[in-house]
């Protein structure tokens, strides 16, 4: 197009042909950025050989369609929070799901080989399955090492927190429903409080035996969100730090001391670190007040 738009052009015809041509080519660009079936805008800088879903050919045709358009609106959502993939290739096991009440009711990161293992429903279509939260999440882990278990809430916590983001910019959660979301979440980890005493790291350790999930997971989106707030506040935000860490500094597995530290100096601060300290061996839950989510999530509106 640009060879077009530079070329000489000899006369007042053939003017009017590249003009019109270009503006053919421009408008089919502009379509294809934008998902018809589900109103949203997000542009398709993910080329096709980024996804791979490993067992496709276990599906029907039909299936196999919606499957890899879902994966790829997804991976493709989140490339747009970060501004980049983790991995050059996200791959996925797909599995159909016996339990019909959502349309993904499972999915983890298979940390041999980093891919993804998701359940799903075979009856909710593809509208179902991009406004389903469990995909993003399951991303965005792979933006962190895997950790020990005394720091599962430092993974869980962020992929709660950055699945909200990420559905926010691809307009599958409006900025309000989101913070009702977050909000909900909160309320769910406090309660789980009264099972899961203890400091922080301790009852992460424990987590699966305890039933301690809502307060781990709830208690390390609270630390990303207060890290996100102090960050903004300085012109920076979270997700421009995590690029960078993953394009410089990700490892398969890695240490809590040494992912804080990279954090801290990327951000030039240390937020991260004096954060952690605060959160590791707190025994009570985090108290966020709206106001701070509303003005932190309000950073990561698209205009």
């Amino acid at each position: 197009m640009k060879k077009l738009i530079k070329a000489k052009l000899k006369t007042t015809a053939s003017t009017m042909v590249y003009i019109g041509y270009a503006i053919a080519v421009l408008i089919i660009v502009i379509v294809s950025f934008v998902n018809i079936s589900s109103g949203t805008n997000i542009s398709s800088d993910v080329n096709a050989a980024s996804v791979r879903w490993l067992n496709d050919e276990n599906f029907s045709t039909s299936h196999q369609k919606k499957v890899n358009n879902w994966l790829t609106f997804a991976v493709n959502a989140t490339h747009h929070s970060f501004g980049v993939l983790p991995f050059n290739t996200i791959d996925f096991r797909i599995e159909l799901s016996l339990n019909h009440s959502e349309p993904v009711p499972w999915g983890q990161v298979n940390r041999i080989d980093n891919s993804i293992f998701l359940q799903i429903s075979p009856n909710f279509g593809l509208a179902s399955l991009k406004k389903d939260w469990t995909i993003y999440h399951e991303i965005a882990h792979l933006y962190l090492p895997f950790l020990n278990d005394h720091e599962t809430w430092l993974s869980e916590g962020f992929a709660t927190y950055i699945q909200h983001i990420t559905m926010l910019q691809a307009n599958m959660l409006t900025k309000e429903q989101a913070i009702t979301r977050i909000e909900a979440g909160f309320s769910r980890g406090k309660a789980n409080m009264r099972k899961a005493k203890g400091s922080l790291y301790q009852v992460s350790s424990n987590m699966h035996y305890n039933r301690a999930y809502m307060r781990v997971y709830w208690s390390g989106a609270g630390f990303f969100i207060e890290a996100d707030a102090a960050l903004q506040q300085q012109g920076k935000n979270l997700t421009t730090i995590i690029a960078k860490y993953s394009q410089c500094c990700l490892t398969k597995d890695g240490t809590a001391k040494q992912l804080i530290k990279d954090l801290d100096r990327l951000s030039s601060t240390s937020i991260f670190s004096t954060l952690y300290l605060s959160y590791k061996y707190r025994r009570d839950f985090p108290a966020i007040k709206k106001e701070v989510l509303a003005a932190v999530l309000s950073q990561y509106q698209l205009p």
